[in-house]
């Protein structure tokens, strides 16, 4: 597990450079009268109303006979547009921008501007579209910059990602040392380790390439002495001496791979009695697994003590944290049960305390508390982003009609239409059924077909040929299903005219002790998942415990990433973009105190899970386009 600074993601490039590229003629070369209105919007775009600088740009282009400056100023005004956010309007000003074939800066500041609205809309495909591979080398530096900036975001968004740390290589080359150089290798670098164990061996690729990948493995790695972490890096000095990775990033590197002393005095609470026991004995055999085999606890002279008690929370929580904070403890784990974590929630925490379930958002906060929870609502919405991401815009969704399927279906609706996705069905099916032909002909619209079918052939009295049609609109298919039922739904979609349609699911339709054969009728289902569950991460840590693999693997994760939490809270909590390398997933902390994770996804080849990679952060629909011209 490692706290991963590598996300910084998003527009890079300094704003002195892209301001020297506006590409039109300075206001002393335009005709005279155009002149007070170009002055007019610099100084409206100075002071921030980008809008109505916009207008006085119109305002002037309409009145010069100059093709060239005409042309100039509408991108300005353009430009001015996509920055007050009217990207439709921004477009419209940009598509009807008649520009000279002899203005091929101008010409490349067009398609710069489409491709960024493109890309503000979530259409990477689009975005390319817009971007030449190459441009001249003969073009203003800042023009370049923004090109290959431009060309890496689309690609990543678009899930090339490969193809958009090589743009970044040729940005590195471009930008050299200073603040924009090391923005663009954090993101280049971040692009790499969302790769996860995805990533590439360095001996497929080129040498360039090559030496990012390999330091991307050694900022994936677990948590080492400092010691550790210079003898790795000095191992990769060696092998890339050339490399030209920022100092500052590597500091930082080191500083985040660095393991952190957990509290000297912890006290975990769980229930030891009732139906959640077994639940509890696996979170806690992960929390001690994690825990000894914690680096940062040092042997010898640089041991660190740690004092551990556990304490029963089956009765009464409040009470078993009374006693904890009475036995001294730093730092409170748990309790496990919603109601219990409630109960906390709603009292004076003089100790603070990481619990490991999750409430809904308070109105206010309680500021001693921390929640973890491995909650089938973020799964959803990370299934979500992941569609979203692999291209698809149209949806379908099948969720069992329990309390399960309609908390996962309202999360997945809700994260695909922030999006900008759109929902077309959604059916419930009976768990307790084994033919789901009704909520699935109705999902895939071939209830409609047949009774279009019967209705023509009563009107014409005679018999039709007939063969039933699903309906063509849909992308992709969001499922809900524990996996007996999954592995029982999935060849029954095929079955009704949707065997083209890729079918996206949460983890609980993957049983990852379950063999290859029974799998295989999942072939093609795409899921996201827990490193530890899907093999990608430290499997030594389970040490042949029982609980570990099987159904309690996953309880057995989140105990162990408990452990870890306690000692990145305060790093978490003071660098939003920090993340820690988790058995559960990357960790991160908002501003309320709850932890989010992101989770590797998968595709079922052959009845076994093929790794994709983490899903990049998305970019909402709208977001803000980058500075400069």
């Amino acid at each position: 597990m490692q706290s991963t600074p590598f996300t910084r993601l998003g527009p890079l490039l300094l704003l002195a450079l892209l301001a020297g590229c506006a590409g039109t003629p300075t206001p002393g070369e335009r005709p005279a009268p155009t002149k007070p209105m170009v002055e007019s919007g610099r100084a409206l775009e100075a002071r921030g109303e980008h809008a109505a600088a916009a207008r006085a740009y119109l305002d002037a282009a309409a009145m010069t006979d100059d093709a060239t400056v005409r042309a100039g100023l509408r991108l300005d005004a353009a430009r001015a547009l996509l920055t007050a956010a009217e990207s439709a309007r921004a477009e419209s000003v940009a598509l009807e921008t008649d520009v000279p074939a002899n203005a091929p800066e101008l010409a490349l500041r067009r398609d710069l501007l489409l491709a960024e609205v493109a890309l503000a809309r979530s259409q990477p495909a689009r975005a390319l579209a817009h971007l030449p591979t190459t441009v001249a080398d003969s073009l203003p530096l800042a023009l370049r910059l923004r090109h290959l900036e431009l060309r890496a975001r689309a690609l990543l968004d678009s899930g090339d990602t490969l193809a958009s740390v090589r743009e970044r290589l040729l940005l590195d080359a471009l930008l050299g040392e200073g603040a924009a150089g090391l923005d663009n290798q954090y993101a280049l670098l971040a692009a790499l380790r969302a790769l996860g164990p995805a990533m590439p061996a360095t001996t497929t690729v080129e040498p360039a390439l090559a030496g990012w990948i390999a330091l991307a493995h050694i900022a994936s790695g677990p948590p080492r002495h400092a010691v550790a972490v210079e003898s790795e890096l000095a191992v990769w000095r060696s092998a890339f001496p050339d490399h030209p990775a920022h100092p500052d990033l590597i500091a930082r590197l080191i500083e985040e791979r660095r393991a952190v002393p957990a509290p000297s005095s912890i006290a975990v609470l769980l229930p030891m009695r009732g139906p959640v026991a077994g639940s509890a004995a696996a979170v806690r055999d992960g929390f001690l697994a994690a825990l000894y085999a914690d680096p940062a606890l040092g042997t010898g002279a640089d041991a660190t003590p740690v004092t551990l008690r556990f304490y029963d929370s089956s009765d009464d929580a409040l009470a078993a944290y009374g006693a904890a904070v009475t036995d001294g403890a730093e730092v409170v784990v748990g309790p496990l049960r919603k109601e219990a974590v409630a109960q906390l929630a709603a009292a004076s925490l003089p100790v603070p305390v990481l619990a490991l379930n999750r409430l809904g958002a308070p109105s206010q906060p309680n500021t001693a508390l921390r929640q973890f929870a491995l909650a089938p609502e973020d799964e959803a919405s990370e299934v979500a982003d992941r569609a979203w991401y692999d291209g698809h815009r149209r949806v379908v969704i099948l969720t069992p009609t329990t309390d399960f399927g309609q908390r996962v279906a309202g999360a997945f609706r809700t994260r695909w239409e922030t999006h900008g996705g759109l929902v077309l069905e959604e059916r419930g099916y009976d768990p307790g059924e084994n033919d789901f032909t009704q909520p699935i002909t109705t999902l895939l619209g071939l209830s409609a077909s047949e009774a279009r079918y019967r209705a023509l052939r009563g009107l014409l009295r005679q018999p039709l040929e007939f063969e039933p049609r699903r309906r063509r609109d849909v992308d992709a298919v969001f499922l809900a299903a524990l996996p007996t039922l999954a592995r029982q739904l999935k060849p029954q979609l095929a079955f009704h005219h949707a065997a083209d349609v890729p079918v996206y699911a949460t983890s609980h339709a993957f049983a990852p002790d379950a063999s290859a054969e029974a799998n295989r009728d999942l072939n093609g289902l795409r899921f996201c998942d827990m490193p530890w569950v899907l093999g990608a991460s430290d499997a030594d840590l389970a040490g042949g415990l029982p609980r570990a693999t099987g159904p309690g693997g996953r309880l057995f994760a989140l105990g162990a990433d408990a452990f870890h939490l306690l000692a990145y809270l305060a790093r978490l909590q003071h660098d939003p973009d920090s993340r820690l390398d988790g058995q559960t997933g990357l960790l991160w902390l908002d501003s309320s105190g709850v932890v989010h994770r992101r989770m590797l996804c998968a595709e079922i080849a052959d009845g076994q899970p093929r790794l994709l990679g983490y899903t990049p952060s998305l970019r909402p629909a709208g977001a803000q386009p980058m500075a400069g011209r």
